[in-house]
Parts: C-alpha cells; structure tokens; sequence
C-alpha cells in the first residue's frame, strides 16, 4: 500500500512541520528513503528514542546547516502509522 498523508496535504520535502501519514511499516521508511537518494540526503538509523518507536532519520546539509527528516514509525498497532518531522533547524539529539 502507497503511503497517503493525513495532514496537511503540502509537500513534505520542503515544509517545516509535521505530518501524520498511513501505510504500511515498510511502505513509509521506503518512500523516504528513495526521496533521500534523489534530494541526495543521507539516511541514518537512530537509536529508538520511545518505546515501541523506530525512527529513521535523512539528514542534508543545507547552507551550511544540517536540515533532517525523521520519520518516527509506530511498531505498535499494526506499525502503519507514522510521524515526519521536517525542519531546516538543526537535527540536534533526533538525529544524532
């Protein structure tokens, strides 16, 4: 199943905000991570930082400031429910 975004519906890669999207546990680390390769992101595997969470972290460099992508994925409830957090800022402890 192709992940869909739950709100809002703006482009994930370049807004400052965070997204609730369903799919499956698989679906979603995917669809970023092919995005990573394209926007030429590194993708990093955090440390789970919750219980029952996994979070897969693309990081880029950005004028000189690290912008990241986490995506927290739900290992509870069927795994198919998922948090991104976008922000220009950087990553600090999500994704170091």
């Amino acid at each position: 199943m192709k992940p869909t975004i739950v709100k809002p519906e703006v482009d994930l890669a370049y807004a400052d905000q965070s997204y609730a999207l369903r799919g499956t546990h698989e679906a979603v680390p995917a669809l970023y991570r092919s995005a990573a390769i394209r926007e030429g992101r590194e993708v990093v595997r955090a440390p789970e930082p919750y219980d029952g969470m996994n979070l897969v972290c693309l990081t880029k460099v950005v004028n000189g400031q690290k912008a990241f992508l986490a995506v927290h994925t739900s290992k509870v409830g069927g795994g198919d429910y998922h948090l991104a957090i976008r922000s220009a800022a950087d990553g600090g402890d999500l994704c170091e």
